[in-house]
């Protein structure tokens, strides 16, 4: 067997361990949790490169199942690579299927390139399929459920916080409600969202959707412009959303740092060389996700605290797009 390739995993000292209840909306057997993802997603990409397409379909199949099983919400930077993987898997069996991931990919994550350190040959299908997937993305805007708000709980759409019921129009997407400690998945077509997710309100105004500035004022209603003092005592939504959502992504970074760690003392233990090249996989893409997930909620609860530092005065907004 030849030397051992050794996973890129930090010396870092943070780590949790969350827990809570599950729920989910597909028929699953037992819950998939981030760490299976991360086995399935390693497995596929170790096939591919090896240029074993059935064990890259088999694994992919596996990965396809589990999305609709995930009992822990999905980071959205894992969420691209995941989708390409599974797309990767099943390209040279199911075009039509790998062809609707590249693009639900594509627009979660259009800045990746593939390389031949990622295919083994300059003429796999990925290549060409990833490409046409950017193009038929580019300029793709969230449509809207018109008429609706999301239900109880906090919505995201491949790892994005939606506040509006929206998504990209078809294409397959990994809708999650967070609520009462559960996780709730469904795979969904556009924004054929389930019923359980909606609240019909057709009293409340939608945002617009795409470049232009949004709205939430009623049809007819004109808009004023008016310039409150804030007390020095009080926290702005915007304050509160960013320090919130930053302690969010902390908390999950730090769940996928402890599973890189885990998986990182099983590359460690293991003697076959299979076993070893799936776990660098998984503990290289746990480590790169935990790390940018810090860093940006580390970022977010920075900007959160400085930007207002300054109570008292007016000031603009920051509308940050996840």
């Amino acid at each position: 067997m030849g030397p051992k390739r050794v996973p890129a995993t930090g010396m870092m000292t943070l780590a949790w361990l969350v827990a809570s209840p599950v729920a989910w909306a597909g028929d699953c057997e037992a819950p998939y949790d981030l760490d299976t993802l991360a086995d399935d997603m390693g497995a596929v990409e170790s096939a591919v490169i090896s240029d074993d397409s059935a064990a890259a379909e088999e694994a992919a199949r596996r990965l396809q199942a589990g999305l609709a099983c995930l009992d822990t919400p999905l980071p959205r930077v894992i969420a691209g690579r995941a989708y390409r993987a599974l797309a990767t898997g099943v390209v040279s069996v199911e075009p039509d299927t790998a062809t609707q991931w590249y693009r639900t990919a594509a627009a979660v994550d259009s800045g990746f390139v593939y390389t031949l350190e990622d295919l083994p040959r300059d003429d796999h299908p990925a290549f060409e399929a990833w490409r046409t997937a950017l193009d038929e993305v580019a300029g793709v805007d969230e449509a809207l459920i018109e008429g609706h708000v999301w239900s109880t709980g906090k919505f995201t759409v491949d790892g994005r916080r939606m506040s509006w019921p929206a998504a990209e129009p078809d294409m397959p997407h990994v809708l999650q409600r967070a609520h009462d400690g559960a996780v709730t998945t469904w795979i969904v077509d556009g924004i054929s969202f389930p019923e359980e997710a909606l609240i019909a309100d057709a009293s409340v105004g939608q945002p617009v959707v795409g470049d232009g500035p949004s709205s939430s004022l009623p049809v007819g209603v004109r808009p004023t412009v008016t310039v409150n003092k804030v007390e020095s005592n009080n926290w702005p939504a915007e304050r509160i959303a960013l320090v919130g959502g930053g302690t969010a992504a902390l908390a999950v970074g730090g769940v996928l740092y402890g599973l890189a760690w885990d998986k990182r003392s099983q590359f460690d233990a293991s003697s076959k060389q299979a076993d070893t090249e799936r776990l660098a996989a998984s503990t290289n893409t746990l480590t790169v996700a935990s790390t940018a997930t810090l860093a940006a909620g580390a970022g977010t609860v920075g900007f959160g605290i400085l930007f207002f530092i300054v109570d008292g005065d007016p000031r603009p907004t920051l509308d940050l797009r996840f």
